[in-house]
């Protein structure tokens, strides 16, 4: 995944996606989706 070279501003909104390649799941247990949320939120 290559690094952002512009750092995230707290005021701005962002898309982030949660879906791997070809439209595939990238989280297969409940609690690897909650801790993904958790990060979000901070």
């Amino acid at each position: 995944m290559p690094r952002r070279l512009i750092p995230f501003v707290p005021e701005l909104h962002y898309h982030i996606y949660n879906r791997g390649n070809n439209r595939e799941r990238i989280f297969f247990e409940p609690e690897n989706y909650l801790f993904f949320l958790k990060k979000i939120k901070q």
